[in-house]
């Protein structure tokens, strides 16, 4: 700094009441040329990250939901009805019994079913909730497609297996539709 510029400084400083030094000192561990601001981190939006590139590892689609209108068959939804109130059961021998089985999955089922829907089925690739005959304006299921399976298969492969899994629960009419 110039001598005349460290005088108007001093000068500034005294008319608006503060000693010479006051208000320049740094914390400490701390040079001038850092004094610009917060330190960077990861939490921080990418834009104030000083030009940090973050690259994405991988990107996926988490989850594919699907809806199929239509109407469960009567003995499917007879044997649900019963695979559920065997899920209920408190003992685990007899809760473990509570699967259904379709084509090549074995979904477990849940001792109660959702908000809407009477039955819950689930195994590592669907989340299936499926209304009961008694329901007139739901469809016959709702699904969840996991982000595991949309990984490792082709989206038209997998539709067809559900497809073919939703066909042995109840009668489709229409086209499946996402949500």
């Amino acid at each position: 700094m110039s001598n005349s510029n460290m005088n108007s400084e001093i000068e500034a400083r005294e008319s608006a009441g503060l000693q010479a030094g006051a208000g320049s000192a740094l914390p400490k561990g701390c040079s001038r040329a850092f004094n610009k601001g917060a330190l960077p981190c990861k939490t921080a939006p990418h834009t104030y990250n000083n030009g940090s590139i973050i690259t994405p590892l991988r990107q996926a689609i988490d989850s594919l939901y699907l809806t199929f209108r239509g109407k469960i068959f009567p003995e499917v939804d007879e044997q649900l009805n019963d695979l559920k109130l065997i899920a209920g059961n408190k003992t685990s021998l007899h809760s473990s019994k509570a699967v259904f089985r379709v084509l090549n999955h074995c979904f477990e089922v849940r001792p109660s079913g959702t908000k809407n829907f009477a039955y819950v089925l689930q195994d590592n690739w669907f989340y299936i909730k499926i209304s009961s005959a008694k329901a007139t304006t739901l469809p016959l299921a709702s699904v969840q497609i996991s982000s595991e399976l949309l990984t490792h298969q082709p989206l038209e492969k997998i539709l067809d297996d559900l497809q073919k899994t939703i066909s042995t629960i109840g009668k489709i009419t229409g086209e499946e539709q996402s949500c």
